[in-house]
């Protein structure tokens, strides 16, 4: 898998690299370790020079207090390791692939995932959206037309508890948080959530927390009145039978 790097001394955007950026792609990893995530294993391609910025920006600034990185050969070692962590430790775990052939390449393990209730987070890149350099991360390669699917979300969402899309900076954690709801919820499982090469790499001007409290799994609803008063009337009838 090619990873694309910026020409970043030939580009009109070329602050894309100061040091003081908080990115999409760096709220959405800091998004992860204040939810619980400790590892995300990674496999990565065009679409993600802002996601490699962020994981070396973390590491450098936030030691200890900052997802590992695990690259993975494949997107099936991937996502089988992170089953299997998440499965041991009983928290999420992450899993960052190349946009719809990363995604395809997923396959069995997701599906694995999916039947064993496993909470996974998976991460997508998508083909970027502009083509002229309107703004940081337009399409340079030739790949960013053949990649572009229609509905790249549907290619996994039959076996995912939620699919979703990063569309702005502005609320990546509330996506982020969302979608490890549905994950931690029963019955548990993996969820999936892509973004495209512009929206990772845009600037937010202040970094932000959410309130991880009002973000936790969905607990089981009650019984309706009616199963409550079936199931008090069968214990009833079995306690009178029992007592004849």
């Amino acid at each position: 898998m090619r990873i694309h790097v910026f020409d970043v001394a030939a580009s009109k955007h070329a602050s894309f690299f100061a040091p003081r950026r908080y990115t999409t792609a760096f709220a959405l990893f800091e998004a992860l370790w204040e939810a619980g995530i400790t590892v995300c294993f990674v496999n990565v391609g065009s679409d993600h020079p802002s996601i490699i910025e962020a994981i070396v920006k973390g590491k450098r600034e936030r030691p200890g207090k900052w997802p590992r990185f695990i690259t993975c050969p494949s997107e099936i070692t991937a996502i089988s390791m992170a089953d299997g962590y998440a499965r041991i430790s009983g928290r999420a775990q992450a899993v960052v692939v190349h946009v719809d052939v990363g995604t395809q390449a997923l396959g069995q393990g997701l599906h694995n995932a999916s039947v064993g209730r496993a909470p996974v987070f998976i991460f997508a890149g998508m083909c970027p959206y502009t083509e002229a350099g309107e703004t940081t991360g337009s399409r340079t390669e030739y790949m960013h037309w053949l990649q572009e699917a229609p509905d790249q979300k549907a290619i996994v969402r039959q076996y995912c508890r939620y699919t979703g899309e990063i569309r702005t900076g502005l609320n990546v954690k509330q996506t982020v948080a969302r979608a490890l709801q549905f994950a931690n919820s029963g019955p548990k499982g993996p969820v999936y959530v892509a973004s495209a090469r512009e929206t990772l790499a845009e600037v937010i001007e202040e970094p932000y927390r959410l309130d991880q409290e009002q973000w936790k799994a969905v607990g089981p609803s009650a019984l309706p009145a009616d199963a409550v008063e079936k199931a008090s009337s069968t214990s009833i009838r079995l306690q009178d039978i029992l007592l004849t």
